[in-house]
């Protein structure tokens, strides 16, 4: 049987159940210093407090109607282990990575997030890519890396998290193909040339 879109033994609850992914809520330090790299850098829209355009961005709008929003880092030194808190149950440390897939235009968007982002891209290399990622400065757009899958790069923002474009090599492959031996390379040189 096919349920969830591939093929498994059983159903699952999502199965049975319609349930969209809407949104991603991360944790910032400096929610005024996030909201202006999301705009200036990554050029998302914003999501305004009680829908008000003059009110206080809290989030932003993602590719295919999906939502991110920003949630406080706890007080330095607030307990929240054993007790009830409204405050996110993160630490400082929390770290989100987001995927996105790029269906058109890849090597420009690469450079327009290089140039938006005011620095030059943070070289990686293939063999070591997973290991180097903590290595990327915050604020900074990674150079793209070829992987088994197809081509990515990172944007990291400014509390750490990681925006993770890339694009496959093939349109019935994605970045998280069960297995990655049976991945047949097709040729990008039709994209690279755009």
């Amino acid at each position: 049987m096919v349920y969830s879109g591939e093929r498994i033994e059983s159903a699952t609850l999502y199965d049975r159940f319609n349930v969209l992914t809407e949104a991603v809520v991360i944790p910032t330090n400096n929610q005024e210093k996030a909201v202006e790299f999301y705009d200036a850098v990554l050029d998302f829209s914003p999501i305004y407090e009680r829908n008000d355009p003059k009110g206080k961005v809290i989030g932003f709008n993602l590719p295919e109607k999906r939502k991110i929003y920003f949630s406080p880092f706890p007080q330095t030194g607030e307990e929240l282990v054993g007790k009830q808190s409204t405050a996110p149950a993160l630490t400082n440390s929390a770290q989100v990575a987001i995927t996105l897939r790029v269906k058109n235009g890849f090597p420009r968007l690469h450079r327009q997030l290089v140039a938006r982002s005011g620095r030059n891209e943070f070289p990686l290399s293939q063999t070591n890519f997973r290991e180097e990622f903590a290595s990327i400065p915050h604020g900074s757009v990674s150079a793209v890396v070829e992987q088994p899958w197809g081509n990515e790069f990172i944007v990291r923002d400014l509390d750490g998290h990681y925006f993770i474009f890339y694009r496959p090599r093939k349109r019935s492959i994605t970045r998280y193909a069960p297995d990655r031996s049976q991945v047949q390379v097709a040729s990008d040189v039709a994209e690279e040339s755009r």
